[in-house]
């Protein structure tokens, strides 16, 4: 293993050993720190790489596609294409990080495994076996790690740490951009309505008035009901994945180059 992969060693031991002196209990709690110091560098790769162009340009395009979904039928089509085409980009993003998900997995299983357990250092068979599994898994990631340069590296790792919370938010968003495309607006509505009324023929002041029909005017308010594009939901959704599709489909490019 060369020093590339030494440093990417260090920090996946160093995240183990703070996860493994703590309580069962409290074994997850690391992962309060990884996932912003994971999140920070993410971001921080975002603007490196100028990849933020690529998303502001997403952002304005989303807008774009928002304010057309306001005109009936067409707008609402457009936006439905959109949809469709962001969720494709989503479905791409979770099949570029399924590598650092099944990794993933294991690291958080063994997390996990201590906390339902609650296996203690006393224990030592099954605390010894659960250490060993992570060491045996955090040493094959960093040796396929080695190749790549620190930056793209320290980037995998944090996708990896990430790649969990990242898949839960994109089902989330896929399920939200779906199940709130259009949303059901309730209002009220007030008109005035002429009723005809037929007056019978009667004596006004000694003179006969024969029988008429009058209109007598009422206000009735009524509730209507109209449906349109939930834009905030799916703005929200749709600029979510974008973003994160468009990363992680970078990181896999270069990891792939390298």
């Amino acid at each position: 293993m060369n020093q590339r992969g030494y440093l990417y060693l260090s920090l996946m031991v160093a995240v183990g050993i703070l996860s493994f002196s703590l309580p069962s209990e409290t074994a997850m709690f690391p992962l309060l720190i990884v996932w912003p110091v994971g999140l920070g560098y993410f971001i921080y790769y975002i603007f490196h790489k100028d990849l933020h162009h690529g998303i502001f340009k997403a952002l304005l395009l989303s807008f774009a596609i928002l304010a057309l979904a306001f005109i009936p039928v067409v707008g609402w089509l457009i936006l439905l294409g959109f949809v469709i085409y962001n969720l494709k980009r989503t479905l791409g993003s979770l099949k570029n990080l399924w590598p650092d998900l099944k990794l993933s997995l294991i690291f958080y299983g063994v997390f996990l495994c201590r906390t339902i357990l609650e296996i203690e250092v006393d224990d030592l068979a099954p605390f010894a076996a659960l250490a060993t599994i992570y060491l045996l898994a955090a040493v094959i990631y960093c040796r396929k790690l080695q190749v790549l340069p620190y930056r793209e590296g320290l980037l995998k790792l944090s996708l990896m740490w990430l790649a969990l919370p990242f898949i839960v938010l994109l089902i989330i968003s896929i399920v939200s951009a779906l199940g709130n495309l259009f949303k059901t607006v309730t209002g009220t509505v007030t008109r005035t309505i002429l009723t005809p009324q037929t007056v019978s023929a009667h004596m006004r002041g000694g003179v006969e008035i024969a029988a008429y029909t009058r209109n007598i005017s009422s206000t009735v308010t009524q509730i209507t009901t109209s449906t349109a594009p939930n834009t905030a939901v799916i703005g929200a959704s749709v600029v979510a994945s974008g973003v994160t599709g468009e990363v992680a489909e970078s990181a896999q490019k270069k990891s792939d180059h390298a």
